[in-house]
């Protein structure tokens, strides 16, 4: 039998350790086949090790890896499911214990937190403060992981800063940062995350949603993202959970961004504000992908702000907008909660828009000339999602089928589409072939959001979706409350059942004469 390549193995071993989950461990099926081909034979051993520790999530998991002589595990109950393992030292660590150590680090390339979640039932998986503070003085020095790419931390406490500041480098492409609190030791090491890792392509950035430590350490974590941003011109995906406008001028003059996820606080102005951009500079010049957790006001300001010191080829290819809590907009807003084309025809100037997605808490009030004009706006439209998750409320929606039917002609490349209908205004039809929908037909679309869209006659609405949507498999509609019995969500939803049983089985019945039609083709031609 000829020997597999490397690079076969390689392949085998890398599909094995597919990640899942933010934290990039790999599941357990996968471990226990790779610890199997690294036991198995030679050709299979170092591929495979590297494959099984290159995703960690957690650097308890690499202290575990030492032998068993030195170190010490004990089962903590904190409460009711609340068990974990401790792990503590029984001897200084020699020469051989850092040699064993340094054998597994070098195949880490993922790290996903402090503490390591177990998959098993006995709990998670924790290093005393005491262990932590040895790697401390690793004799090889910083990093102490001189492979890793990617790090997720989610502690930014005293104890565990040392570990921290020897896990970073200028090998480091990916930080991920959700600390729990912020005091000034966190705010010190946030802000020399940049000097450390220089060649940083994504960061994502949580604050802490504590009241008491935002009204604390407003101004000092902002004061920290600037100097971590200052330290990092390479980045090319960011997220920062709440920024101010000295963050957002930063990073319009970053070169590399492609996608920006911000949130921006309270206090940022609903006004466009300048930049502050040297005369020649283009700002955002490389943005394609744009999402804001803020008010709509708020983002139609700071779209309004990119367009005027940007290039005038800007072209944004997805912009997202969720909006916070809807008390929250009503203190920014007073009695206004209606969203209108108003909000949205600064996005217009974005004539390559591909993809639009707001989530927002106010009511919509949109029509079938809204609609239009969007349609018109945005031709190359694959998505379009108006608040997918959460529905438009309870009053009634004054889009109607010809709105749908206008946005499905313009856009034909839509796939993914979620919005409310008015469905009691389309006329009854007798069959399939008499709808009329003037030849307009969408085959990409296979889910639809249908939020609260009203109903009176399901078969009629089954007999116009089938129509446009020719392979429309999947229908959601009222189903935000599943408790809910009265009221509008008794009447609809029992009526929306009729449209979610058929549909699938006139899209299946199509699929099937399609293929027997091809089939029938084949054997003619033979």
């Amino acid at each position: 039998m000829q020997r597999l390549s490397v690079e076969a193995v390689r392949s085998i071993c890398s599909f094995l350790s597919t990640e899942s989950g933010d934290e990039g461990a790999c599941d357990l099926e996968g471990q226990i086949a790779l610890a199997s081909l690294a036991r198995t034979c030679k050709l299979t051993h170092e591929p495979a090790l590297d494959a099984l520790w290159s995703h960690l999530d957690g650097f308890a998991r690499l202290v575990q890896c030492l032998p068993t002589d030195l170190i010490e595990c004990n089962i903590s109950v904190k409460g009711p499911g609340a068990a974990c393992i401790m792990i503590s030292l029984r001897r200084p660590m020699g020469t051989s214990d850092w040699e064993v150590f340094n054998r597994y680090a070098i195949r880490v390339r993922s790290l996903g937190g402090f503490a390591a979640h177990s998959r098993s039932p006995r709990g998670s998986v924790i290093a005393e403060d005491s262990v932590v503070h040895v790697f401390a003085f690793a004799p090889n020095g910083p990093p102490l992981l001189p492979n890793l790419k990617r790090l997720a931390w989610d502690c930014l406490k005293g104890n565990s800063l040392p570990l921290f500041r020897l896990l970073l480098s200028n090998r480091l492409h990916s930080v991920h940062l959700r600390p729990a609190v912020l005091d000034y030791c966190a705010l010190t090491a946030l802000g020399g995350v940049g000097s450390a890792c220089p060649a940083l392509r994504d960061l994502v950035i949580v604050l802490p949603d504590s009241q008491a430590c935002k009204r604390q350490n407003s101004r000092g974590t902002m004061a920290a993202v600037l100097r971590l941003l200052s330290d990092t011109p390479r980045i090319e995906t960011i997220s920062i959970s709440e920024v101010d406008l000295l963050i957002i001028q930063r990073l319009a003059l970053m070169p590399s961004i492609m996608s920006m996820d911000l949130g921006l606080t309270h206090q940022y102005p609903t006004d466009s504000q300048p930049l502050g951009v040297p005369p020649g500079s283009l700002a955002f010049s490389t943005l394609r992908v744009f999402s804001l957790r803020c008010h709509i006001s708020q983002a139609a300001a700071f779209l309004a702000t990119i367009l005027e010191s940007s290039c005038p080829t800007l072209s944004l290819r997805a912009i997202t907008v969720k909006e916070p809590s809807s008390r929250t907009v009503q203190k920014m807003t007073g009695n206004s909660s209606v969203i209108d084309i108003t909000h949205l025809r600064i996005m217009f100037h974005f004539t390559h828009l591909q993809e639009l997605d707001l989530d927002l808490t106010r009511q919509y009030s949109f029509d079938d000339d809204t609609i239009r004009d969007l349609a018109i706006a945005w031709p190359h439209l694959e998505t379009l999602h108006l608040n997918k998750s959460r529905g438009w409320g309870v009053d009634d929606s004054q889009i109607t089928f010809s709105g749908l039917r206008c946005l499905l002609m313009h856009c034909r490349s839509l796939k993914s589409l979620a919005l409310e209908l008015d469905f009691d205004t389309i006329e009854d039809v007798g069959i399939l072939e008499q709808c009329p929908c003037d030849g307009v037909s969408n085959k990409l679309i296979r889910t639809l959001w249908l939020g609260y869209s009203i109903i009176s006659e399901p078969l009629t609405v089954v007999t116009y979706l089938a129509a446009v949507l020719p392979r429309l498999e999947t229908t959601h509609a009222w189903e935000e409350r599943p408790s809910c019995s009265n009221g509008p969500c008794g009447t609809y939803r029992p009526l929306w059942a009729t449209p979610k049983a058929l549909l699938p089985t006139i899209a299946a019945i199509r699929k099937q004469g399609k293929g027997c039609s091809c089939t029938s083709d084949m054997k003619m031609e033979i």
